[in-house]
């Protein structure tokens, strides 16, 4: 787009350095626990030549009533090139404030999984992931009142994993102990979170992944539908019944 004095789009100005940098940071501060690789952008050539020299890509400039393209405003001997410089400072800037802020953070948990994974290929154990959301919501959304809908671990491999050990989820119950001794210490700092539901109950149907992801206190049968209580709801239970928890 084009400024209201008519000097040109945009992204000729000085000062996108630095919102581009401002907006890196929010993504390295944001994302840096579990993004290993960053890129600044997507077909850099494409945005200054297809945008600024033939015009066929927003924002449309080009040379009016030329070879370049069909455009009614724009310089195509002179705005792909401004745009590409200003494009390689965007990505300079961001650059210089990855490695001068988070180069070092990011290194140290470079190829190191945040936890051990669960059955489902999505989710994996890290319990001090719950004091760190619930903290950051006190911090950051004026403490809101929270309710915990889902918390749980699918641990069963339908196929690989035979009846009695479905039934004994040990991993399961450290899971849970895990986070809720992690939860507790988040509203023990003033979090407040006024209810958990651990998911699941029973074993169910999963979205995509069917009935071959097991996140159930209880295992259910599926030929059948008779279902057979696991270690864990027995643990729930009596620390449910705890008084002093």
């Amino acid at each position: 787009m084009a400024n209201k004095d008519g000097r040109g789009p945009s992204i000729w100005d000085e000062f996108v350095h630095d919102d581009f940098a401002n907006f890196a940071d929010f993504c390295f501060k944001l994302y840096g626990d579990r993004v290993k690789n960053w890129m600044t952008f997507n077909e850099p050539r494409v945005v200054a030549a297809q945008g600024y020299d033939n015009g066929i890509f927003a924002p449309g400039r080009c040379t009016p009533h030329s070879e370049f393209g069909n455009c009614t405003e724009g310089d195509s001997t002179r705005e792909p090139y401004i745009v590409a410089h200003n494009l390689i400072l965007c990505h300079a800037a961001a650059v210089q404030r990855y490695r001068e802020r988070y180069q070092r953070i990011t290194v140290e948990r470079d190829g190191v999984p945040i936890g051990p994974r669960a059955n489902s290929y999505w989710l994996y154990i890290v319990p001090w992931g719950m004091y760190k959301a619930m903290t950051y919501i006190k911090d950051h959304y004026e403490n809101p009142t929270v309710i915990l809908s889902e918390n749980g671990y699918s641990m069963d491999d339908p196929g690989n994993v035979t009846f009695p050990e479905g039934l004994h989820d040990t991993t399961r119950i450290n899971f849970y102990k895990s986070y809720l001794l992690e939860l507790k210490k988040a509203i023990d700092d003033g979090a407040k979170v006024v209810g958990y539901f651990a998911w699941s109950l029973l074993d169910n149907f999963e979205w995509r992944l069917g009935y071959t992801s097991r996140f159930g206190l209880v295992y259910v049968d599926y030929n059948n539908l008779k279902r057979y209580p696991k270690m864990s709801s027995y643990w729930f239970r009596e620390m449910l019944r705890r008084k002093n928890n």
